[in-house]
C-alpha cells in the first residue's frame, strides 16, 4: 500500500512527511490479502478525507479478497474505486469490473461487505457479494454515492453469490445517491435475500435511481432479490430503475414513516427492452401499515407497471391515505392495476363515498360515453364521479387512459379533466380534452379520480368504447351538449384559441 504525494526535497522531508498525511492523496492496494501493507484492510484503515482508494493488483482477471473479520468503515470523504484496476471500466453496460469483495465460510456470521459511517463517501466499481450481512450498509451518513457495482451477483452479472441481508442498506442516513442518471453509474444489486435496497424509517432524502434490480446484467432475466426496493423514511426518490425479477414487491412502502416518497419513471415487471415480462411476483408497488402521501406516478413522468404477480399497484390499510397514482402505464399485471383494500379484487362505488379506508377507498369514475375527434385529436367524454364534496376535497383530478390488452387497466395515458363541486352537483357533465396519446375509434378507454389530498381511485369497473363524435349515446337526452359537441368540431380555431386560454400548463407524456 502506498500514498502517492508530491515529492519532496530531502531537506524539507520531515515537513513533506506531515504534509503527506493531511492532504488529498491516492492510498493503492496491490494485493488480496486480508491484512498487511498493499492490502484493502489497510488501506480503508489509513485513508483519510480526500483520499481516493485505488487498485494496483499485478494479475489478470478478476481480483477476489476474503475479509476473515469484517473491514474496517470507510472514513467520511474517502473514494474507493475499483474501475483503476488494470482492465476494469464503467463506460459501457454491462461494466468490466475485477474487483472482488467477497465474503467465505471464515467471515463472521452478520458481516457487511462494506460499512460506511463518514459523509460523501463514493464506492465505485466493485463486486460485491457471499455475505452474510448486507454488501454496503450506511450508517448516519450523508451524501453517499454508490455507482457501478455489482451486488449481489457474480463479476459476470449472471449468477446468483448473494447476500443474506440488503445490497445497499440505508440506516439514518441522508441525501445518498445510489446509481445515478448516466449509464456509467448504473449499479446492478441483485440476489439478496431481504432487498436489493432498503430505506430504513429513519433515513430521508436519498435517491435510488437508474439501476438494474432484480435481473441480471442484461435485464432480461431474473436474479430475484425478495423485495426490489423497500422504503421506511420520509421524502426519497426511487426513479428510473429497471425493478424486475423479484420474489414479492418491486417497490414496498411498510410502515407509516414511509411518506412524501417519489416512485417516477421506472420500469417495474418487464425485462430491459419492454419486449417481455419478467415480473415481480407480487404487487409492482405495495403500500401498506399507513404508508401515505406517496406519489406513484405523475403525467409525465409516468412508471411502467408489466405483468407483475398481483396489481400494478396495491395500497392496503386504513391509514394508507393521500397516495396519488397518476400517469402510469399498466397491461397484463395479474390482478386489478390498481386495487384499494384488502383483496385484489374491484371496489365498488358507494353512493357518496361516505367510507374510509386506503386511499380513502376513492369512488371511480362512472363513463357514460367517449368520442374521439381525429381531426382535433380531442376527447370528448360524458361521466361522472359519485363522491360528494363532503368526502373529498375537491376539485378531482380525472384521467382518462387507453386499456391495456385485458381491457381493465390502463395502459397509455391519454389526459386529465379537472371536475369540481358544481360538477358533482350537475351529475353527468361533458367535457373534452386534447389527448396526449394515439387513440382512436373502437379502442377502449379507462379513468380514475384524484382529489386534491392525492386519493386516487381504481380504474374504471368497466372499460368504455371510444366512438367517433357525436356518437348517439353523447346525443341522448343532452340536446344542448351535443350542440356544443358540434359547435366544437366545426370550429377548429375557436376551440384551439379556448385551450391556450384555460390558464392550465401543457401536460407532457411519459416516452416509455
Amino acid at each position: 500500500m502506498r500514498r502517492h504525494s508530491p515529492s519532496c526535497a530531502m531537506f524539507v522531508l520531515l515537513t513533506c512527511a506531515v504534509a503527506v498525511t493531511a492532504r488529498a492523496g491516492v492510498v493503492e492496494v496491490d494485493n488480496t490479502s486480508d491484512a498487511g501493507p498493499g492490502s484493502l484492510r489497510t488501506a480503508i484503515s489509513v485513508a483519510v478525507s480526500g483520499d481516493a482508494i485505488h487498485f494496483a493488483i499485478p494479475e489478470t482477471g478478476v481480483q477476489t479478497i476474503s475479509p476473515a473479520t469484517p473491514l474496517p468503515p470507510i472514513a467520511a470523504g474517502v473514494t474507493i474505486d475499483g474501475t483503476t484496476q488494470s482492465g476494469a471500466s464503467c463506460a459501457t453496460w454491462p461494466p468490466t469490473l475485477l474487483v472482488e469483495i467477497a465474503g467465505d465460510a471464515t467471515t463472521p456470521a452478520g458481516s457487511d461487505g462494506l460499512s460506511i459511517n463518514g459523509n460523501d463517501v463514493l464506492v465505485r466499481g466493485l463486486v460485491i457479494n457471499t455475505f452474510s450481512g448486507d454488501a454496503i450498509q450506511l450508517n448516519d451518513a450523508s451524501g453517499v454515492r454508490i455507482e457501478c457495482n455489482f451486488l449481489g451477483t457474480d463479476a459476470t452479472g449472471a449468477l446468483d453469490y448473494g447476500d443474506l441481508g440488503v445490497g445497499v442498506r440505508l440506516i439514518g442516513s441522508t441525501l445518498a445517491v445510489v446509481g445515478g442518471q448516466a449509464v456509467s453509474q448504473r449499479n446492478l444489486i441483485s440476489a439478496n435475500a431481504v432487498a436489493g435496497v432498503l430505506v430504513d424509517a429513519a433515513s430521508s432524502g436519498n435517491s435510488v435511481q437508474g439501476n438494474y434490480i432484480g435481473t441480471d446484467a442484461s435485464g432480461a432475466a431474473r436474479l430475484d432479490n425478495f423485495n426490489g426496493v423497500i422504503v421506511r423514511g420520509a421524502n426519497n426518490d426511487v426513479t428510473g430503475n429497471l425493478i424486475s425479477g423479484n420474489v414479492e414487491s418491486g417497490v414496498l412502502f411498510d410502515v407509516a414513516t414511509a411518506t412524501g416518497n417519489l416512485v417516477l419513471g421506472n420500469a417495474i415487471g418487464p425485462n430491459a427492452t419492454d419486449t417481455a415480462a419478467l415480473a415481480n411476483g407480487a404487487a409492482g408497488v405495495y403500500l401498506l401499515n399507513g404508508a401515505s402521501q406517496n406519489t406513484i406516478g405523475t403525467p409525465g413522468s409516468g412508471n411502467r407497471f408489466r405483468a407483475n404477480g398481483a396489481n400494478g399497484v396495491w395500497v392496503d390499510g386504513a391509514t394508507s391515505i393521500r397516495n396519488s397514482i397518476r400517469g402510469n402505464s399498466m397491461t397484463g399485471n395479474g390482478a386489478i392495476g390498481i386495487a384499494l383494500g384488502p383483496v385484489f379484487a374491484a371496489t365498488p362505488n358507494d353512493p357518496g363515498d361516505p367510507d374510509s379506508g386506503p386511499n380513502r377507498i376513492q369512488n371511480t369514475p362512472v363513463l357514460v360515453d367517449v368520442a374521439y375527434s381525429a381531426g382535433l385529436n380531442q376527447v370528448t367524454a360524458i361521466f361522472a364521479v359519485s363522491t360528494d364534496p363532503s368526502n373529498a376535497t375537491y376539485p378531482l383530478l380525472v384521467d382518462f387512459y387507453a386499456v391495456d390488452v385485458d381491457v381493465e387497466e390502463g395502459e397509455f395515458y391519454l389526459g386529465t379533466l379537472s371536475y369540481d363541486a358544481n360538477d358533482f352537483a350537475a351529475g353527468n357533465v361533458t367535457k373534452s380534452f386534447t389527448a396526449l396519446g394515439l387513440l382512436q375509434a373502437g379502442n377502449d378507454v379507462v379513468a380514475t379520480a384524484t382529489d386534491a389530498d392525492g386519493n386516487t381511485s381504481e380504474f374504471t369497473a368497466g372499460a368504455i368504447t371510444v366512438g367517433v363524435p357525436e356518437p348517439a349515446a353523447l346525443v341522448s337526452g343532452f340536446a344542448a351538449l351535443a350542440a356544443l359537441a358540434a359547435f366544437r368540431q366545426r370550429n377548429d380555431t375557436t376551440m384551439r384559441k379556448s385551450q391556450r386560454s384555460d390558464g392550465r400548463a401543457p401536460i407532457s407524456i411519459d416516452a416509455t
